[in-house]
C-alpha cells in the first residue's frame, strides 16, 4: 500500500485513494517541447513515490491551458487512485510517447521520482511525516 489511503465516498468496494499530505514535497523543473519552455511541478506522496502532476506555460487562460489543466488533474487522480497502483512511468507508457507533452511530462516525472524518491522519505521521516 502507498501512503495513507482512504475509501472511495461509496464505501463498499470503492478503490482506495492515496491521500497526500497537506503539506507535501514538490520539485518544479524546466519541460521543452515543441520550441516551448513550460514549469513542470511534481508532488510526493509520504513513500516518495510521484502522485501529482502539473504543468504551466501556455497562455492564461486559453483552451489549451485549460485542456492541458484538466489532464494533469486525470494523471494526477490515477496515480493517486486504486492505493497508488498506477506510476508515473505506467501513464507515459500507456500515452502517444514523446511527441505528447503529458506523456513527456509524465516520464520527466518517473525520473524525478527515481533520482529523489530516497531523498524525499527521509525528509519525511525527519519532518515526522
Amino acid at each position: 500500500m502507498t501512503g495513507a489511503t482512504r475509501m472511495g465516498a461509496t464505501g463498499m468496494g470503492a478503490p482506495e485513494t492515496v491521500t497526500l499530505p497537506n503539506r507535501r514535497l514538490a520539485v518544479t523543473q524546466t519541460l521543452d517541447w515543441a520550441g516551448h519552455t513550460f514549469l513542470m511541478g511534481v508532488g510526493f506522496a509520504l513513500d516518495g513515490t510521484v502522485r501529482e502532476v502539473f504543468l504551466q506555460g501556455m497562455k492564461t487562460g486559453s483552451d489549451l491551458e485549460c485542456l492541458l489543466d484538466d489532464a494533469c488533474i486525470l494523471a494526477s487522480k490515477l496515480m493517486q487512485a486504486q492505493g497508488g497502483a498506477y506510476r508515473a512511468a505506467d501513464l507515459a507508457d500507456a500515452l502517444r510517447g514523446p511527441d505528447s507533452l503529458l506523456s513527456l511530462a509524465l516520464s520527466k516525472a518517473a525520473q524525478v521520482e527515481a533520482d529523489s524518491a530516497d531523498i524525499v522519505r527521509e525528509v519525511y521521516h525527519h519532518a515526522g511525516g
